[in-house]
């Protein structure tokens, strides 16, 4: 009986010595130490790695080649690798660590972007007579609040970066005036636009420091339009829908910052019924703003605000 129970003893000491030597066969050499190395995307050796047994204090450092070794206090341990500008990567000891891959955690602060700007644009429509100079805005505003998705990179802390550029609302007010003489009278006209529409673009940011950025973009601008037309004689209304591009550039510092964007849109638009009786019609031919189309140019100003 004694030599069952001493059987026993003996078996219950070997087996669990055997699954732990089984657990970390990929890692450990044969005296049970786990040895490897920890390595950046690049597979560059990443020295200070913190290696730390989960839920312990028990933690260890990679050295200057990226190389580490240490004994596991339990062979239920999970092993969690981490470092500055790096995602922690958490192993089981039955999964091999002799080369262990840390992905870059990229900064994703300040994507989006609250936008306040001054709008100076100027419409001339296909149809207008040369003798009708064009309609310029006195000044308008704008109120954009968009987002930059950027791309994945391999560099934690990158210099450039490459990403698409979105806006999820684009709204201007602005008001236009241009003076039509006709018959020797001097006919005064307003224009009044308000706009509303989506823009998406690819974008380059640089980022020299860790405040300092310049961000350089090209968007799509499709646009719809409600437009109100007030002249001494007559008023109407058009709705109208444009396609169109615009490039800028803002340099921000934290989360402040201000840019500037060239703008070009054609406009297709059609005038309201109600609002444009058909006695009237010669008039608005000869302005130049019955149905058709129109080309609206200029320029924006801006304060922005990323966080």
């Amino acid at each position: 009986m004694k030599k069952l129970l001493a059987l026993g003893l003996c078996i219950s000491m070997i087996f669990p010595t055997i699954s732990f030597a089984q657990t970390v066969v990929h890692n450990t050499s044969p005296d049970g130490v786990i040895k490897g190395k920890v390595v950046s995307l690049n597979g560059e050796p990443l020295k200070g790695v913190l290696i730390n047994e989960k839920h312990t204090t028990i933690s260890h450092l990679t050295k200057e080649n990226g190389e580490f070794q240490f004994m596991p206090s339990n062979r239920y341990a999970s092993i969690v690798f981490s470092a500055k500008d790096y995602k922690k990567k958490e192993f089981d000891l039955d999964e091999d660590m002799s080369k262990v891959v840390l992905w870059p955690k990229i900064d994703d602060k300040r994507k989006t972007n609250l936008v306040f700007s001054i709008v100076n644009e100027t419409i001339e429509t296909d149809n207008q007579p040369d003798n009708i100079p064009e309609f310029a805005s006195n000044m308008g505003y704008g109120f954009t609040l968009g987002r930059t998705f950027y791309f994945k990179h391999r560099n934690p802390k990158p210099i450039i970066r490459f990403g698409i550029m979105a806006d999820f609302i684009d709204a201007t007010y602005s008001i236009y005036e241009c003076e039509d003489i006709y018959f020797s009278k001097v006919s005064k006209s307003t224009v009044t636009n308000i706009t509303g529409g989506l823009s998406a673009g690819p974008a380059i940011t640089i980022l020299p420091g860790r405040l300092f950025n310049l961000q350089l973009y090209g968007k799509f601008a499709p646009r719809y339009s409600l437009l109100t037309f007030d002249e001494e004689e007559a008023k109407m209304a058009f709705t109208a829908f444009s396609t169109g591009y615009c490039a800028g550039a803002n340099i921000s510092i934290g989360h402040v910052g201000i840019g500037a964007e060239l703008t070009s849109h054609s406009y297709s638009y059609s005038t309201s019924d109600e609002i444009y009786p058909t006695e009237q019609k010669p008039l608005y031919d000869r302005m130049g703003v019955s149905d058709g189309s129109a080309n609206i140019t200029g320029m924006r100003a801006y304060l922005i605000l990323k966080f």
